[in-house]
Formats: C-alpha cells, sequence, structure tokens
C-alpha cells in the first residue's frame, strides 16, 4: 500500500474517533443533565405517608385519665348528703399533694380536702365530701408543692340532688285510651337518703257525680320494698281529679292535687 494511502486512512480513522468521543461526550452531558433533573424533582415532590391498623393517644393535656362524681354512700346511710370524687391520673408530679378543690355555686372562695391513693389503684386518687342535698357545685384536682398549685385539671360541674335523689315526688297520669289510664308515682332520681324515700303514697280519686272517693294505698310495687315506681290502673270515666298524699320513711307527709285535665306531672317537694 502507498504511503499517502495510508496517510489517508490514518487520518479519517482519526476522524471517526474524534466524532465517537464527542458523541460520547454530548450523550454522557445529557444523560448528567437528566440526572440532576430527576434528583431534583425527587427532592421537591411531595411525601404520604400512610399507616393502617394502628393508632396513637398522647397524654390528656390536663394530666387526668378520667373522673368520676358518684353518691357517698356512707354519708347516706348517716341520712346526710354528699359526693364521692375519683379521679385516676396519667401522672402524678413527684412530692406533690394532690387535693380536690370544689366551689358550691354562689360562694366565691375554693375549698381544699386532701385526696388519698387508692392501695390497689395507685393513679386513682379518691374522696368524700358533704353537701347539702341543693347544692350544685364546680370542682377540679390540684396537685400541690409548699402550698404552690403546680398542675390543675379542668373544671367540671355537679348537681347533689341529680346524684343522691332529693325527696321530690312526682305523680303521673298516663292515658291509655279514653276510658282507662295509669297513675304513676316515682321518683327521679331514688334517693339514697332513707328519709327521702317513700315509704307509702294514699290516693282519693274523686269522680263528678259521685259522693265519696275512691280510696288507694300503694306501699311498694307489688310489695317489694324500696320501689322507685308506684302504679294505680284506673277508669278515667267522670274523673275529676286525685289527691295524692305521700308519707316519707321519716314520717314526714306531702300532699297534693293531680288535675289530670290541667297538668302532666306534679312534684310533692320534700328537701
Amino acid at each position: 500500500m502507498e504511503p499517502n494511502e495510508l496517510l489517508i486512512r490514518f487520518k479519517q480513522f482519526q476522524k471517526c474517533v474524534m466524532v465517537l468521543l464527542a458523541t460520547l461526550l454530548v450523550l454522557g452531558v445529557v444523560a448528567s443533565v437528566a440526572i440532576l433533573v430527576r434528583l431534583r424533582a425527587i427532592l421537591n415532590r411531595p411525601v404520604y405517608v400512610s399507616c393502617s391498623g394502628s393508632s396513637y393517644s398522647g397524654p390528656p393535656a390536663d394530666g387526668v385519665a378520667s373522673m368520676s362524681t358518684d353518691p357517698a354512700l356512707d354519708l347516706a346511710e348517716q341520712g346526710l348528703a354528699g359526693v364521692s370524687f375519683s379521679f385516676r391520673l396519667a401522672s402524678k408530679i413527684p412530692g406533690s399533694e394532690v387535693l380536690l378543690a370544689y366551689k358550691i355555686e354562689g360562694q366565691d372562695v375554693w375549698e381544699t380536702v386532701p385526696m388519698k391513693a387508692d392501695r390497689d389503684e395507685p393513679l386513682t386518687y379518691k374522696t368524700s365530701v358533704p353537701m347539702d342535698i341543693n347544692d350544685e357545685f364546680e370542682y377540679r384536682l390540684e396537685q400541690v408543692i409548699g402550698g404552690e398549685i403546680v398542675h390543675a385539671s379542668r373544671t367540671a360541674s355537679g348537681q347533689v340532688a341529680l346524684l343522691v335523689g332529693n325527696g321530690d315526688a312526682h305523680v303521673e297520669l298516663l292515658r291509655q285510651d279514653d276510658k282507662s289510664g295509669e297513675l304513676w308515682v316515682y321518683q327521679h332520681p331514688y334517693s339514697k337518703i332513707r328519709a327521702y324515700q317513700i315509704d307509702e303514697v294514699r290516693l282519693r280519686v274523686n269522680r263528678s257525680g259521685q259522693k265519696q272517693p275512691e280510696e288507694y294505698v300503694l306501699k311498694g310495687e307489688n310489695g317489694k320494698e324500696g320501689s322507685q315506681m308506684l302504679k294505680l290502673s284506673l277508669s278515667l270515666e267522670n274523673l275529676r281529679d286525685v289527691d295524692v298524699t305521700v308519707v316519707y320513711k321519716d314520717g314526714e307527709i306531702r300532699t297534693a292535687t293531680l288535675n289530670p285535665y290541667a297538668e302532666v306531672a306534679r312534684p310533692l317537694i320534700k328537701r
């Protein structure tokens, strides 16, 4: 092969190599740009995370997991109205004294009473407070160190009568049809204090054109002691009104007249 021909072929080969290198360089730049764009898109895109079948609940904001009020049965046995308070704490501040703070409606000063930890549930604290049957109150739990309140629960409210039950007796006539009905005498709620519980109910059913009233005595439903509901089925024919006398277990008596055409329920108040 002639030297000139070798030189020409070498130059052609050299050009091919340069074109190939240039092509690879361009492809490398394009690939790099594509990778950078892809990385930026990954970094900037929103991320969605979902989880099913599990939940998490943090501690309550006021540190109290649960609280409740009930009638103080030990006081009720003594004929006194009172409320039993119970708090279950999520956590207790070390060294703090746990107090019940309460305020009767109409008073400005909060009273405090020490609470005792339950032996079986150390984070449950309880106490009982005597109150008047008509009291409405606010209450909260306080954790105190050195006479200073370091933590307090949210404030709740309640009514003694709705917990303990007062002596109100309600009389109601339920009409079954135009000719018959049922007379109910009941307490809501049923009093935990024996003195406020109904012993018996005496009824005088007065009818138009009838000289003598019909008299009935209700004493416990089906003879059962401590019934919350006393009932009497009666005819509505010529019914004018019913005289209702309630005798309580301490011997006190309250009387009212039920006019079935003017009222549905009538409380005989004993407080």
